[in-house]
């Protein structure tokens, strides 16, 4: 391959990275992860609360959280502004891990109710299933990842280790995560047009 040739083929490679840094800027994704982070604290407080005060009959849970499965798509739908283009395989690779892991975790709960165990049995499983979906994003996206998914192994360790606190452990490791992403993303990446060749 001739120099040049080889130039631009870098080039291209360079501006397709820098396009997926700027969808996650144009099309709001960072603003989304924040938004999420403190959802997701909101419920895991809220659950806290209700086992702090003794409230032990499933429904309560199974209606807080699916309300809060409910109100993703919304959350995502409202705030997102798609930039145009047709999705990516990276994108649609994206959204089968978090399906996959919200359809695990709500697995988890009903599974412990269907054969008898307390819903939040396995509780800390939830972190185990978070650490295997940033371990599968750092397949598909970036390396950087694979430091989420150590940090949710850790979660789960202290979730064991503290279990009447382990909600506020886990919906706190939860909203630093992504708030820490959104923020970072907002104010490193800059969306640039791509360059002709």
């Amino acid at each position: 391959m001739e120099r040049n040739n080889a130039e631009r083929v870098f080039t291209l490679v360079a501006e397709i990275g820098g396009d997926i840094r700027g969808r996650i800027i144009s099309e709001r994704w960072w603003l989304i992860w924040i938004v999420m982070g403190i959802q997701i604290l909101l419920t895991n407080s809220i659950t806290q609360l209700l086992l702090w005060n003794g409230e032990h009959r499933s429904l309560i849970y199974i209606g807080l959280w699916g309300l809060h499965i409910l109100l993703i798509p919304p959350i995502i739908f409202f705030i997102h502004r798609r930039s145009g283009g047709q999705r990516t395989t990276t994108e649609t690779f994206i959204w089968w891990i978090w399906t996959t892991f919200i359809l695990a975790a709500t697995c988890t709960g009903l599974f412990n109710e269907a054969v008898g165990l307390p819903l939040f049995f396995n509780a800390p499983i939830l972190s185990l299933l978070a650490a295997v979906a940033f371990s599968m994003m750092a397949m598909v996206t970036h390396r950087y990842f694979l430091i989420h998914a150590v940090v949710f192994l850790a979660t789960m360790i202290a979730m064991s280790a503290f279990p009447q606190a382990q909600f506020v452990i886990y919906g706190g490791c939860w909203c630093l995560a992504l708030v820490a992403l959104g923020i970072y993303y907002r104010l490193t990446i800059v969306p640039h047009p791509a360059r002709q060749l």
